[in-house]
């Protein structure tokens, strides 16, 4: 199934099915589908590519684990150098990842692209200790769903987004919080690297779990694709049988 994104709108498009280089079945670099070059590249000990049952409905994934090589204390981080294109400013935006963790009790993250200075603005989700989900786009402008728990050990869609000043925080294609923030606050984090599966100044939020599709869409069609975006990843992570 092939998702068609607008070229104005999509900004991120890292598919483990597609144009991941391997050194010992782990992943070192992996090629942005969106024609904007945001690849991402590995910082330390690069994740397992599994797939068959180990991955998504029998779909490639990148799996994060303690490296047992060097004790299971290696930290992992895969980097999309910052970019004009990766830069999102007020505007509206998407950004959807497949995720499942294998880590009892969470405090993970995710994706983390933001400024080490508060207010701490821009793009971040992650796991809770608790295992819930939690995103922000600031230190002042958070969405924490209390009622929803990633930590079953199940493939989830996460998707957080914005529209004009509403935010909001999806979980398998169903609305898990919203807000209203304003003013709408600048996400740009010029200077800051997009990072995947840990938090740039936080070894101990490592991700310990499984990497799918990750799609990013920006501009002001962004809020029209997100039922786009959410279909195609549902069907290949979620539904019985893969097409």
């Amino acid at each position: 199934m092939t998702v068609a994104f607008p070229p104005s709108d999509i900004a991120l498009w890292l598919d483990p099915e597609v144009g991941v280089t391997l050194n010992a079945q782990r992943a070192q670099h992996w090629s942005d589908r969106s024609g904007h070059n945001n690849d991402a590249f590995v910082s330390g000990v690069g994740p397992l590519v599994t797939s068959g049952d180990a991955g998504f409905n029998g779909r490639p994934v990148l799996r994060f684990a303690p490296h047992e090589a060097d004790g299971g204390t290696s930290s992992t981080r895969l980097i999309v150098v910052d970019t004009p294109t990766m830069r999102w400013a007020t505007s509206d935006f998407w950004i959807c990842l497949g995720y499942r963790t294998t880590k009892p009790g969470g405090g993970q993250t995710l994706l983390a692209k933001q400024l080490h200075t508060l207010p701490f603005s821009g793009v971040t989700i992650s796991e809770n200790p608790d295992g819930n989900p939690q995103a922000q786009l600031a230190s002042d402008q958070t969405l924490f769903p209390t009622t929803v728990s990633l930590a079953d050990g199940a493939p989830h869609i996460v998707c957080f987004g914005r529209s004009g000043p509403d935010v909001s925080l999806r979980v398998d294609g169903v609305a898990a919080s919203r807000k209203t923030f304003t003013p709408v606050q600048d996400v740009s984090a010029e200077g800051s690297d997009l990072v995947f599966a840990n938090h740039p100044l936080a070894d101990a939020t490592q991700l310990e779990g499984d990497l799918g599709e990750v799609i990013a869409v920006a501009g002001p069609n962004a809020g029209g694709e997100i039922g786009l975006i959410e279909s195609h990843l549902a069907a290949k992570y979620l539904s019985a049988a893969s097409p």
